[in-house]
Parts: structure tokens; C-alpha cells; sequence
């Protein structure tokens, strides 16, 4: 048995030795054909990995909220401590229902993102042990926070990775959810190397 144990480092994904200069955002304004990489590597920045969602065709970010997100952006993508303990709890005790890893943590990533959305989660979790009709309520949930239940919903169920488009609601995304949902896609796309962005 091989297990595979090379890690990028920060000098493996350096734009210099890039073989698609061409397309590099950093050479000619393209998106980095190697951003998953670099970011395994830490060294892709959090303006840099938030600006490659304007990459998408139909992105739904205009750029006065994109500058929004970026000029409140608090250091860390966690907004409190208690969303990140959330977060390992809820990846570790709950079973979400697919084999896709990224999909599922950008899933716990935004069902632990309030105090009111882990309650619905733990109850829901708690009733389907116990093959019960779940107890948690929809009622106390604010209308950003039933935008990002829906959204992980949607991550969780559609055969392909929804666009931030179709998780975001025009009518009831504010800017912590829309920062949230954009946190997860990025997730759900590249993976937990997301988490350990810090500048």
C-alpha cells in the first residue's frame, strides 16, 4: 500500500515557475488555473480566492458588495468562536448524506454559522436517531439564516455544484449571509484549505 504524502509548498506553486502565464490572473487578468493548489500551499489571500467567485459567468455579486465583503472581512472566516466548535461538532456527529467531502463541510460550514441554525440542526439529528418526527421549527429562523439552511440543503442535493447564483436569495441574502454562503461555496469547492486562510 502507497500512500501519497507530498504537500504543496508555498516555492512549488510560486507564479514564476507557472506554466499557464498566460491565463494567470497576476499576468493578464484571467482566473489562476492553479488557485487550488496555492491554496493548499497558504499562499493565496482572502481578497484573492474571494474574487475568483466575479469569475463566473452570471456571478451575482455586484462590485459594491464584493467591496463590502472584503472591507469587513474579520481576519478569520469563523465570525465567533462558538461557529467554529459548531462546526467540528456538526462535521463529526452528523451524517449529511454524501460521499462528496467538500460539498458536506461547506454544508456543516454554513449549518453552524448560528446559534438558531445548530439548534435546527442538533434537533433534526437527535429525531432521525430516534426515528421521530424532528421537532425543530423553521419559525425562529431569521430570513438570512432560512437562506442559508436552504443553501446547504442545496449543496447537499443537487447532483452538481450549485453556482452562487442559485444559493443566494435576491430577496432575503444580507451581507453576513451572503458572506457565509460565498464562504462555503468556496468550500465546497476547494476544499477545508479554505479554513486556513488568515490574510
Amino acid at each position: 500500500m502507497f500512500l501519497l504524502t507530498f504537500k504543496y509548498r508555498p516555492e512549488h506553486v510560486d507564479c514564476q515557475y507557472c506554466t499557464e502565464v498566460g491565463a494567470c490572473r497576476h499576468r493578464a487578468g484571467g482566473p489562476c488555473p492553479w488557485l487550488a493548489e496555492r491554496l493548499e500551499a497558504g499562499v493565496v489571500s482572502y481578497s484573492e480566492v474571494m474574487l475568483s467567485l466575479l469569475d463566473d459567468p452570471g456571478c451575482p455579486l455586484s462590485c459594491r458588495r464584493m467591496t463590502e465583503l472584503l472591507d469587513s472581512w474579520p481576519g478569520t472566516l469563523w465570525h465567533s468562536e462558538s461557529h467554529q466548535a459548531n462546526y467540528n461538532w456538526l462535521e463529526s456527529n452528523i451524517p449529511l448524506g454524501r460521499a462528496d467531502t467538500n460539498r458536506r463541510l461547506a454544508s456543516a460550514y454554513l449549518l453552524s454559522s448560528t446559534t438558531e441554525l445548530i439548534r435546527f440542526s442538533k434537533s433534526c439529528c437527535v429525531s432521525g436517531i430516534h426515528g421521530q418526527k424532528p421537532s425543530a421549527s423553521t419559525d425562529n429562523l431569521s430570513d438570512a439564516e432560512l437562506t442559508m439552511l436552504v443553501a446547504a440543503f442545496n449543496l447537499l442535493s443537487q447532483p452538481e455544484p450549485p453556482t452562487l447564483r442559485a444559493l443566494l436569495s435576491p430577496n432575503h441574502a444580507d451581507l453576513f449571509s451572503t458572506r457565509q454562503i460565498a464562504h462555503a461555496l468556496l468550500i465546497a469547492r476547494y476544499g477545508s484549505y479554505v479554513l486556513k486562510i488568515a490574510d
